[in-house]
């Protein structure tokens, strides 16, 4: 199965990725290894093309091509962001993942893998600057030569000190209903440190909730149109993505 995105206009829409209270288990980036078979709340970059397909690291999906995400970091603080990626030809120029300071418009940090002919783990380690509590970073992968020339697979954003634990039996006590008047999440054994996201294919955030135990409902009538969103539930022991149609 192969989806394919395309970028429109050069401006995207930042993603607000506040850390919830309890940080032990953190991935800062949503659909982090495209297991919902959507781009989104990634983007296709630069005005490429991003297809979505089964030529996985683990699990069913990866993204080929240039693709960003926006988060805000805490300033100050110390981040690591790592990605399976590989070059499928074009390899004789530069491949790479990296960070971007888009605030303040500072250089990008990155790792080249045009050498990686297999999949490989790419790592950048850096320190969000800025003058504030909280500074936006543009989370990308690119590559020169051809936009397909590559292609990328389970990423991971961690501040330090925090996480990626996944716990397949907490997952399976979040349930991600699509029901004919909107959207239920319903949640079991979790004491308010749950987080309810929803993006909609462009990447842009649409809703945020915090919840505890118990159903959160959204109807038909709060969506701004129909179509395909992205639920993405997180909590201090796991996380669980699903998709949703809305028909307004």
């Amino acid at each position: 199965m192969i989806k394919i995105y395309k970028k429109i206009i050069l401006s995207c829409v930042a993603i607000m990725l506040v850390g919830a209270a309890n940080l032990s288990a953190q991935n800062l980036l949503g659909n982090p290894s495209f297991e919902t078979g959507v781009l989104a709340p990634w983007v296709a970059g630069n005005m490429n093309v991003v297809t979505i397909e089964d030529d996985a690291q683990s699990g069913n999906f990866a993204a080929r091509g240039n693709i960003e995400q926006f988060v805000d970091l805490e300033v100050g603080a110390n981040y690591t962001y790592t990605a399976y990626a590989k070059c499928l030809f074009d390899c004789d120029v530069n491949k790479w993942i990296g960070i971007r300071d888009e605030a303040r418009d500072f250089p990008a940090t990155n790792f080249n893998f045009s050498t990686f002919n297999e999949y490989g783990l790419c790592t950048v380690q850096f320190t969000a600057q800025g003058t504030g509590a909280t500074n936006s970073y543009k989370i990308w992968v690119f590559g020169q030569g051809e936009d397909d020339s590559y292609i990328t697979d389970n990423t991971l954003l961690l501040k330090e000190g925090t996480t990626s634990v996944y716990d397949e039996e907490e997952a399976k006590k979040i349930q991600i209903h699509n029901f004919q008047g909107g959207v239920k999440v319903s949640i079991e054994d979790f004491a308010n440190d749950a987080r309810i996201d929803i993006h909609d294919l462009s990447g842009q955030l649409m809703y945020r909730k915090m919840a505890a135990n118990g159903d959160v409902v959204l109807s038909n009538s709060e969506f701004r149109a129909s179509g395909m969103y992205v639920v993405s539930v997180h909590t201090s022991k796991t996380r669980k993505v699903g998709k949703v149609m809305i028909t307004k």
